[in-house]
């Protein structure tokens, strides 16, 4: 009899779990409200353009995060690089470099600043069409051995190491420059100074 109770209760638990799931993907399709898609952001370090467009994910994270799950791969490490040129052919193109940026079936390539209206329209579109996810496709059907994604903010962390050790040369040469300027002006006044004297 304990076991009887055991089926049921695990077959009535189960049953209302699977029904709030469903229920609750129903009243969302109601609603219009679309489920996340993955931005799978392929990247190479020390690519200006990839962490310029990092900046720009990150700066408009808190929105972006709303409609994207973000995967970033760096196309140096592991299978990585066999993996971004497979999902080039899955699309039908050719990759030209980084940054490249895939959601469901369409791609972006490049990043600039001056493109970021391009590049937000690119995933405002991407978004709606709520198309199959290709690069899941893409891994699923070959078997890579060692393919390394990290998060944004891990690959932030990783290009702000450089951009820092950048800005303290950057720095450093500044206070080197300062300082010639303000010894050249001492130099000026005080010939400036002798030469009244006399």
């Amino acid at each position: 009899m304990k076991n009887i109770l055991k089926y049921v209760f695990t077959f009535v638990f189960a049953f209302s779990l699977f029904s709030g799931v469903a229920l609750a993907k129903e009243e969302k399709a109601e609603k219009g409200e679309k489920s996340k898609v993955t931005l799978y952001l392929f990247r190479q370090t020390g690519c200006p353009h990839c962490a310029d467009e990092m900046s720009f994910l990150d700066e408009n994270y808190r929105d972006i995060k709303k409609k994207f799950n973000i995967v970033v791969y760096d196309i140096f490490e592991g299978s990585n690089k066999d993996l971004v040129v497979d999902v080039a052919d899955a699309l039908g193109i050719e990759y030209e470099g980084a940054p490249f940026n895939v959601v469901g079936k369409q791609h972006f390539t490049g990043y600039a600043d001056s493109i970021s209206e391009s590049f937000l329209n690119f995933l405002n579109d991407a978004y709606e069409a709520q198309e199959k996810d290709v690069v899941a496709e893409v891994i699923a059907k070959h078997k890579y051995k060692s393919l390394k994604s990290t998060t944004l903010s891990e690959a932030m962390d990783s290009e702000n190491i450089e951009r820092k050790t950048k800005k303290e040369s950057k720095s450093s040469d500044t206070i080197m420059i300062a300082g010639i300027f303000a010894a050249v002006i001492a130099l000026f006044g005080a010939l400036i100074f002798a030469s009244k004297k006399n």
